[in-house]
């Protein structure tokens, strides 16, 4: 799929959330999911740890888009420029930390999209100042840690909730299917560019943060 296909204002950006529960002496699990943008129930939680009984623990939690981010990405060449703009937008509506847009690599970068179209939307719909404190991966994941003073807080939480889970199992080159791969640092790569990795880590490097082409 091509960049000038994708369209952020589409996309949606509620996430489903599961909880799970386990026996670690059986290996048994159970897990209960909720509905999209729905808050965690932690009433319910309780009361189905106690209906299960003895020995049944809370295990972990974690969101899933509620939409599959259509997998793809734009062209590497395209990358600098693409990021670059969304710099600029960021800046335009006041958001304070823009430069962290540009440290998206090259399979990330519609999220990175997404992410611009809503900070500029709430920027432009509150007064006070929307901070990005960071961008980065983690772990072959996406981290984005943004804040503000006022009432956009309650929706600046499941925006980078969205965009780390939308990050998951996208390779950081393509933006197609992947998977966590360690080789001294975690990266997620499709099994063609992990291979390629394997031959040429340079060159995958290269793919993944691309810069942008002096004209003179």
């Amino acid at each position: 799929m091509s960049n000038t296909s994708f369209n952020p204002a589409e996309v949606d950006i509620r996430t489903t959330e599961t909880w799970s529960a386990q026996h670690p002496e059986s290996g048994a699990c159970i897990e209960l999911a909720f509905g999209p943008g729905a808050p965690r129930n932690s009433q319910l939680q309780i009361r189905l740890l106690e209906t299960l009984g003895a020995g049944w623990r809370e295990h972990r939690s974690w969101h899933r888009p509620a939409t599959p981010l259509p997998f793809g990405a734009p062209s590497v060449r395209d990358v600098p420029g693409i990021l670059a703009a969304l710099e600029r937008r960021l800046e335009a509506a006041g958001v304070d930390g823009a430069n962290d847009i540009t440290c998206l690599p090259t399979g990330w970068v519609w999220i990175g999209e997404v992410l611009t179209h809503h900070l500029c939307r709430l920027a432009g719909a509150i007064d006070e100042v929307i901070y990005i404190d960071d961008i980065k991966e983690k772990f072959g994941s996406l981290r984005v840690y943004v804040c503000c003073d006022g009432a956009a807080r309650a929706e600046l939480q499941p925006l980078a909730e969205w965009a780390e889970s939308a990050s998951e199992g996208r390779c950081m080159v393509t933006g197609r299917p992947g998977r966590i791969r360690s080789a001294g640092w975690a990266f997620c790569l499709s099994d063609r560019l992990a291979a390629l990795h394997g031959r040429d880590p340079q060159l995958v490097m290269e793919l993944m943060y691309p810069k942008a082409i002096d004209p003179t």
